[in-house]
């Protein structure tokens, strides 16, 4: 598979981004064998090193088979931004595991690419720059975040010491360049790491006096001198000892004093830097003064990009002596021309007015000329396109042009574009305390983070919430969060003065096409978090194909958000936008056409999916299949993607009266849950569902989702419950003479009392339902009641009836191409074998079963089948491995009500106890 937009970076913290948002691995397991193979990609690592990597010498019993699980949910956690391919990103090459990747997608191959390409150059200006960009693919320490042992391992010291020797012939070139402040902050940063490293101390030392600190770098010298002699009992070494010759000598020159012609008038237009500035760690921390670069920054409204160009702008006119000027571009409201952006880049230097040429050309190239023999910095602000900036770009390869625009300048050649994202929490609440003071919000700190969250961590709302709470001593901010948290009014609130968080969007809508503003409007009639192109064209009553590209437009121009490919999301500010901007433009009827547009999608999709989960699923009266559904690969993860989309759908089915829809959807959902382990959602829906189907008064509607919501009490513990509904389902399939229902009705209600503990009761009904399924000549159903039975047996301490009941269900799985059915069937064989002493045919059954349902995404039934293999172990005497696999199993029968696997497994781990064995 290739994936698109995905970037792994493992030069720091292992951080994964997909669609230009982060992609969550949080899986220890999972993110350490992610690690690994990104330290050594394109190459085998073998199953042996993956686990000493992950356990150490004394690997836990069954690992490889632990290995195995891990590694399948890393690929299937992969998938969902994946498309389809015949390369894999992670392939299984037979003796291990290898990453498929390119430099676009992982850092490490960045970086060894850049500095290979800097290494090869004879230009020394060029190799600077090339270790400048290697450089800056380090975040931190490799794979920091990591355990000790997979950080220990030689693939990330080898990569380590590569960065050490690309930082020191970086920092040898600042010797001959004069850049010495660049590379001040990088050699610290490692210094720090390695503090008895003398080459790098040298030219640590040679560095800072050439930043014109003579005075640290002496005491930097001393200091390591110190340490050397305390901690190794040695002195300094030739090149620390000459570096501080040098430095005593006045041998390095300061790189700003180099080459110093006479004093220079130095051109300003920059705005006042914001004395409360806050945040933006990670840019800052960053940012270098370049030799030449674009840096293009773009983001939503609001998001602060105007701010951080001054603040940086600010930051780095020491570099850049002979202007520093400001245009903005208005490229939301009256977008200038670029003659205009040039007369005024023209004026910022002083060039009078009777001397600037009156043609594009003439101010063209008096521009060019000026700016070629200049250092210059300039920030061209608010640009509306790449077409509007290229004019603009200074010519001097000692100038730096910061661009910021609500529009991502992806044509924009040779810039350094970074998309600017909302505060992180920590910052939002700094910006706010800052603002209105430490003592005014002390012993108020949920307050603030829910003042941050209600903002949407968005600069410009967090500004101006705090703004209004500052200038009103009476309000509390729990008193400002309550008048954010109303849906109605909360954006009034994000308004003071001059500024405003609904105008600042607005000014973004306003450059929106006609079709672009309705499709934007529609968008916030739609119910959900996250929308599809498909799901999109339902709602706005187009092809998915326009859809997508009004889609890709709105993402274009900081409308909405993309986090991963082809899922597309509102910042809440601006759903709440759409939101008001909809039901200002839009007719009521229109709105609610749209939404009935996309709850009918849904129910289909749903419908679809499910049917290809479950091809034998009874089926109702036939669905107009009237919208364009997706491609659905893997059905179930297609139920689980959309699966908030398809319980937000239910309820507003519900709200809205549409009765026959919410019980058929919610219906198309159960098994889904049932596999998932989804129970909260489970109840929802069909709770709901139920009341429909009563309002409605159709029997077969209620007493489906009885029996559906009686399976979903099972699996609370609620046996009661279950009983009692199952047996309201079983009155109204008698009065409809639905023997289908009647039958599923018997063998669900046979499951609930062999988990209650009647078994004997539970034989009667699951053999009534066989007798029915029978009668109807439904082999899938005829096989779930065989299994059914042969759990009843089990209970009943009848193995070899049990163990016959189980094949037999197999059997008619199969014939009926049943592969969920079959697998139950493996399973309950499986504990059959293991309760007859034949353990090594129940490891079999237990394997094959578990192969099925991890390929299904089937989490109940992997826990039978973790537990079923931590009871062959233990049977076999490997009591290491029965303990990691029946707490495995354990886990997640807790997380899916599988109370089967769960009571097994419990009783199982009594024994371990009882042997000696600690858990």
């Amino acid at each position: 598979m290739t994936v698109s937009g995905l970037r792994i970076e493992a030069l720091g913290p292992l951080a994964l981004q997909a669609g230009g948002g982060p992609l969550l691995v949080r899986a220890p397991k999972q993110r350490s064998l992610l690690g690994l193979l990104a330290v050594q990609p394109n190459h085998s690592v073998g199953h042996h090193d993956l686990a000493e990597a992950l356990w150490g010498p004394k690997q836990p019993a069954g690992a490889q088979d632990l290995l195995y699980t891990y590694m399948h949910r890393l690929r299937k956690a992969l998938e969902s931004v994946a498309s389809n391919d015949s390369t894999e990103l992670i392939a299984s090459t037979g003796s291990g595991y290898l990453l498929r990747a390119d430099a676009a997608q992982l850092d490490v191959l960045r970086f060894t690419e850049l500095a290979d390409r800097a290494l090869a150059s004879d230009d020394p200006a060029a190799a600077a720059d090339g270790y400048d960009q290697a450089l800056a693919c380090w975040r931190g320490p490799t794979l920091g975040d990591l355990p000790e042992s997979v950080r220990d391992l030689p693939a990330v010291n080898v990569l380590d010491r590569r960065r050490l020797r690309i930082a020191l012939a970086r920092a040898d070139l600042a010797d001959v360049l004069g850049d010495y402040q660049r590379v001040v902050p990088m050699l610290l940063e490692l210094a720090d790491a390695e503090p008895l490293n003398e080459g790098l101390a040298a030219r640590l030392v040679i560095c800072l006096a050439g930043s014109g600190e003579a005075t640290a770098a002496l005491a930097r010298y001393a200091e390591i001198r110190r340490r050397l002699h305390d901690e190794l009992g040695i002195e300094p070494d030739g090149q620390l000892r000459e570096a501080q010759l040098r430095v005593l000598r006045q041998r390095v020159v300061p790189g700003h004093l180099r080459n110093q012609a006479t004093p220079r008038l130095t051109r300003f237009t920059l705005p006042r830097d914001v004395e409360d500035f806050t945040g933006r760690t990670s840019e800052i921390d960053s940012l270098a003064a370049p030799a030449t670069a674009v840096w293009a920054w773009d983001g939503m409204a609001g998001v602060g990009k105007t701010t951080l160009a001054v603040h940086v702008a600010h930051r780095l006119a020491p570099h850049y002596p002979d202007a520093q000027l400001f245009v903005d571009l208005q490229g939301n409201a009256d977008p200038l021309s670029p003659h205009d952006a040039l007369l005024r880049l023209l004026s910022g230097l002083g060039i009078k007015t009777g001397r600037t040429p009156v043609d594009l050309a003439g101010c063209l190239d008096l521009w060019r000329r000026w700016s070629s023999g200049h250092r210059a910095l300039v920030v061209l602000d608010d640009a509306s396109s790449a077409e509007q900036i290229r004019p603009l770009l200074p010519a001097g390869t000692g100038c730096l042009a910061i661009v910021t625009s609500r529009a991502r300048l992806t044509s924009l050649e040779g810039a350094r574009r970074r998309c600017l994202d909302v505060l992180p929490l920590d910052q939002a609440d700094d910006l706010i305390t800052k603002i209105v003071g430490d003592q005014r919000v002390a012993g108020q700190r949920d307050a603030v983070e829910e003042i941050a969250r209600l903002c949407g961590y968005l600069p410009l709302a967090v500004r101006i919430a705090a703004s209004r709470l500052r200038d009103r001593p009476a309000w509390s901010a729990a008193y400002l969060a309550e008048r954010l948290r109303d849906e109605r009014s909360g954006l009034d609130e994000l308004s003071v003065g001059d500024r405003s968080v609904e105008a600042a969007f607005a000014l973004s809508y306003e450059q929106l096409s006609m079709d672009q503003r309705r499709f934007f409007r529609l968008l916030g009639v739609f119910p959900g978090l996250e929308i599809d192109a498909y799901a999109a064209a339902a709602l706005a009553d187009l092809t998915p194909r326009t859809a997508e590209d009004l889609l890709e437009r709105l993402f274009d121009v900081h409308l909405i958000e993309q986090p991963r490919q082809g899922r597309y999301r509102f910042h809440a500010l601006v759903r709440r936008h759409a939101v008001t901007t909809a039901a200002a433009q839009d007719p009521s009827a229109e709105r609610t056409a749209a939404l009935r547009r996309i709850v009918d999608y849904y129910l289909q999709a749903a419908d679809f999916a499910a049917t290809v989960v479950e091809p034998g699923r009874r089926q109702f009266a036939p669905l107009n299949r009237s919208a364009t559904l997706p491609e659905m690969p893997d059905s179930s993860d297609w139920l689980e993607t959309e699966r908030s989309n398809l319980t937000t759908a239910v309820s507003v089915a519900a709200e809205r009266g549409w009765h026959s829809t919410t019980w058929r959807l919610a219906q198309c959902l159960w098994r889904h849950f049932l596999t998932r382990g989804h129970l909260l959602d489970w109840l929802e829906t069909h709770e709901k569902a139920l009341t429909s189907a009563r309002e409605i008064h159709d029997r077969v509607a209620e007493a489906e989702t009885l029996k559906n919501l009686g399976v979903a009490y099972l699996r609370l513990g609620r046996f009661h419950d279950g009983v009692e509904v199952h047996y309201q389902a079983l009155d109204l399939d008698r009065k409809s003479k639905d023997l289908l229902g009647e039958a599923k009705t018997h063998n669900n209600l046979g499951f609930v009392l062999s988990s209650a503990g009647s078994h004997a009761d539970a034989l009667t009904h699951h053999r009534r339902s066989a007798d029915l399924y029978r009668t109807i000549a439904d082999l899938s159903g005829e096989s779930r009641a065989l299994v059914g039975l042969g759990r009843a047996f089990l209970g009943t301490g009848g193995q070899h009836a049990a163990l016959q009941e189980f094949e037999r269900a197999i059997a008619l799985a199969d014939r009926a191409g049943d592969a969920w059915g079959a697998t139950l069937g493996l399973v309950g064989c499986g504990f059959a074998l293991v309760h007859l002493g034949r353990v090594a045919e129940a490891e079999k059954h237990f394997r094959q079963a578990l192969e099925v349902v991890l390929a299904r995404a089937d989490r109940g039934g992997e826990s039978l089948a973790l537990v079923g293999l931590g009871l062959v172990h233990l049977r076999s005497g490997r009591r290491d491995e029965a303990r990691t696999t029946l707490q495995a199993g354990l886990s997640l029968a807790d997380e899916t009500g599988e109370l089967w696997g769960a009571e097994t497994a419990r009783k199982a781990m009594h024994d371990l106890v009882c042997y000696g064995i600690h858990l």
